[in-house]
């Protein structure tokens, strides 16, 4: 998702998803994946790789893998906006407008970040 000036990975986001998961749930699958701190993206990790969906896209396209921030969907982030809600990325950008598990099923990308880990 992001690299330093020299190339060295910043970031990675995964390129499986998850389905129909409510927000713990989304949780839990992406700290299952491997070793490490995988997540899910923040609110403000979600906003920046939004800026850089055609490059991103092309990247999981080449994976053959499916694409983020296309169409209808909806992907939970770490975020909370409050005690209830929790932020979530949608066709409308990154709002805070769902109670993490009263809301409909929604998907999850898993977000390992270097930064964070060293």
């Amino acid at each position: 998702v992001s690299t330093d000036d020299e190339g060295n990975p910043l970031a990675l986001l995964s390129v499986d998803e998850a389905v129909n998961l409510d927000a713990d749930s989304a949780a839990a699958w992406a700290a299952s994946l491997g070793e490490g701190q995988w997540r899910l993206p923040s609110k403000e990790e979600f906003e920046s790789m939004r800026k850089n969906r055609s490059i991103i896209n092309n990247k999981l396209k080449n994976k053959k893998k499916q694409p983020i921030f296309v169409g209808d969907k909806f992907y939970w982030s770490s975020t909370a906006c409050s005690e209830s809600h929790v932020y979530a990325l949608g066709p409308n950008g990154v709002q805070c407008y769902f109670r993490p598990n009263a809301s409909p099923n929604y998907r999850a990308r898993a977000y390992y970040s270097f930064e964070k880990n060293n």
